[in-house]
């Protein structure tokens, strides 16, 4: 469009083309002759649109949507036209090697000099998601000036969701400026401003948090955290999230939230924060979403245990849990099995230094009477017991049970203990006594984890050298089978090497047709073995 039309005025060209497909059947803008492509036509031609468009071959794209959108030819306004420039910047970006995107950008920047408004604010915001190099210099003065004009939108909830997401872009482009304290001070303002127009992206805010927390910016992620609970938005028919519900995915989400508070809380003593936040969000927290509620206690007492003040509400936290549990298998047996992993080992190592404190008050004392801690287990064992009925897995069943043996090893009922540990004997005995060779590396593992429970030191050690045995059986089982395969595709072997397929050696090694062991791992060595591996001798009796 040439600078003496109107702003609604559209450019002839879109005419032209509207006229021309007057007569055309209307079923969008990639009808042609054909139904597909041709016999001799690549497919990935098809699969894979040419997205390096002109203005001119963008123009049947833009005249079917204004008619999907149901826009007159002439309600095309300066708008209109930044949004089309932005698709078009999004097409040729899409591509592996992004194209030129300058003809979208001119289009953008034409539509915000013939912007009439005051601010020009929702044609500066398409333009910066374009020239991303300008976005601050573009956002920054708008964003300001939308800020200080309460009355352009604090009455209207499309606008203030507008323009909290502004700021939020505004504070991302910041952080992605660099790690200058005036530009880290910058970013966190535009956050904490955002909170206080429309409280919903809490994406974005947690996005922020991760960032600042990976550089180490601690003080910058208090402020960012405390603004949440402290931001005082206008009132509005509706004004996004309340405190509680913006926090709540915070704190069930360990990975992207957690783990940062709690390093916060450890380099800057502030564990205070960490309960506010959590137990805010945990308010939030649908009452009918109960893994979210016990993921959220559970993430919030793992942080507490990580601190000698707060050890014990962490572990009351969890107690709680296994009585607020819902009876749904589908997510009781989950969370007894998580619990468990936590709680019996905390027990655990709570009775280790109580039997090392009467073996110094009073070494022939024996067996300690049953005490509150022990209730606790046997409570959280038959919660556990009922929760895992029908359980498919039977092997994370029998390995959860290995906790139970712990301790009651350590309680001094060994044989007792022995029956937690049962069926996991059973199963791992079971898969070295099968033909499959791949599991037999597992079954070690977890023989040492049993043997490791019950102080049985010298099988512990034969048990990591058969775990070293059952990988080399693996290997070679592997080889054969790439050996198998090789021969029957007709490989060279030189194209192996070259490609980085196989190293050099692994080649030349697999013309020795070396046999391959194709039983249990303890056929290879002998039902009772004598091994010496990596300089140290063993001996197991499976």
């Amino acid at each position: 469009m040439s600078d003496s039309k109107s702003e609604n005025q559209p450019d002839n060209s879109l005419r032209d083309i509207e006229n021309q497909s007057d007569n055309e059947p209307d079923n969008g803008p990639c009808d042609g002759p054909d139904d597909g492509p041709s016999d001799d036509q690549d497919g990935d031609q098809v699969l894979t649109p040419n997205l390096n468009l002109s203005s001119e071959d963008f123009a049947p794209f833009e005249v079917w949507a204004r008619r999907v959108a149901g826009l007159d030819h002439d309600e095309i306004n300066v708008f209109w036209d930044a949004h089309m420039a932005l698709i078009l910047f999004w097409l040729r970006s899409l591509r592996v090697e992004p194209s030129n995107t300058k003809e979208a950008e001119n289009r953008a920047r034409k539509a915000v000099e013939k912007d009439t408004t005051t601010s020009k604010w929702k044609t500066s915001f398409l333009l910066a998601q374009i020239a991303e190099s300008e976005a601050i210099e573009i956002l920054s003065p708008v964003a300001q000036k939308l800020y200080d004009d309460n009355l352009l939108w604090q009455n209207n909830v499309r606008r203030k969701e507008m323009l909290a997401n502004m700021l939020i872009q505004l504070g991302e482009k910041y952080l992605e400026t660099g790690e200058s304290p005036n530009v880290i001070k910058s970013a966190v303002e535009s956050y904490n401003k955002s909170l206080g127009v429309y409280r919903g992206n809490h994406e974005a805010h947690r996005w922020a948090i991760e960032r600042l927390a990976e550089k180490c910016f601690w003080n910058e992620v208090i402020l960012l955290v405390e603004a949440v609970p402290k931001a005082q938005v206008l009132p509005a028919q509706h004004e996004g999230l309340s405190t509680k519900q913006f926090l709540a995915p915070w704190v069930y989400v360990f990975d992207r939230f957690a783990k940062q508070m709690l390093l916060v809380a450890r380099q800057l003593h502030r564990w205070d924060l960490l309960q506010d936040v959590f137990e805010l969000g945990l308010a939030g927290v649908p009452s009918n979403f109960p893994y979210g509620r016990f993921l959220s206690q559970r993430n919030y007492a793992w942080c507490l245990l990580h601190h000698p003040s707060t050890r014990d509400k962490g572990i009351g936290i969890l107690e709680k849990i296994t009585k607020e549990t819902p009876t749904d298998r589908r997510f009781s047996n989950a969370i007894f099995t998580e619990l468990t992993a936590t709680l019996v080992p905390i027990y655990t190592r709570r009775e280790v230094m109580k039997k090392k404190s009467r073996a110094n008050s009073a070494p022939n004392a024996g067996l300690t009477p049953t005490n509150r801690a022990e209730q606790r287990v046997l409570w959280l064992y038959w919660q556990y017991t009922n929760a895992s009925k029908g359980s498919d897995s039977a092997f994370k069943k029998a390995a959860t049970q290995l906790y139970f043996a712990c301790y009651i090893f350590i309680r001094g009922e060994a044989q007792k203990a022995k029956g937690y540990a049962k069926e996991l004997i059973q199963l791992c005995l079971q898969w070295m006594t099968d033909t499959d060779p791949t599991n037999d590396y597992t079954a070690f593992w977890n023989l040492a984890l049993v043997f490791s429970t019950f102080h049985d030191e010298e099988n512990l050690w034969a048990a990591w050298d058969m775990m070293a045995v059952a990988r080399k059986v693996e290997f070679d089982a592997d080889v054969a089978d790439w050996e198998e395969r090789k021969i029957f595709q007709r490989i060279p072997d030189h194209h192996l090497s070259s490609q980085g397929m196989l190293p050099t050696a692994t080649v030349a090694s697999l013309h020795g047709h070396m046999p391959v062991a194709r039983g249990p791992v303890w056929m290879t060595v002998g039902r009772f073995s004598s091994m010496r591996i990596a300089g140290r001798s063993s001996r197991m009796e499976l």
